[in-house]
């Protein structure tokens, strides 16, 4: 059993990768497993998000309720996640579960790092009505 983790910005199936989500943004975590025997064998999909502080942490379970996609072999689940307000890398790690028993799992870790929107520098600008003049309103 295969599978692998991202993270992007748009809801499936659009959205381009991001390795670097800043602040506070809005991404879509998606993990797509894949299983020899058939998609309908893939069962659950249990997954933690551990990002700096507690704020932001998830730890939830993927069913086919977070399902986006599937093809024969693979099916792709998505989770909606708001990035934290703390810079820093976060560890996303995904279990799938395998088969009625759900004792076959397969496991992935990514690692992502959340970063500050570079807006520049904050400043201001003053009019004035000439040389050395007063400030216009």
């Amino acid at each position: 059993m295969g599978q692998w983790a991202a993270l992007a910005r748009q809801r499936a199936p659009g959205g381009s990768a991001t390795t670097a989500p800043n602040l506070g943004e809005k991404v879509y975590v998606r993990v797509t497993v894949g299983d020899p025997f058939g998609a309908y064998d893939i069962t659950t999909v249990p997954f933690t998000i551990d990002a700096p502080g507690t704020a932001s942490d998830v730890s939830a379970t993927l069913t086919v309720a977070n399902v986006v996609e599937t093809t024969a072999a693979t099916k792709t689940y998505q989770y909606v996640w708001t990035a934290g307000s703390i810079e820093g890398p976060v560890t996303i790690s995904a279990t799938a579960k395998e088969g009625y028993e759900n004792t076959i799992t397969s496991s992935k870790s990514a690692i992502v790092t959340l970063s500050s929107l570079a807006l520049g520098t904050p400043g201001f600008a003053t009019f004035t009505t000439g040389s050395n003049g007063t400030d216009t309103t």
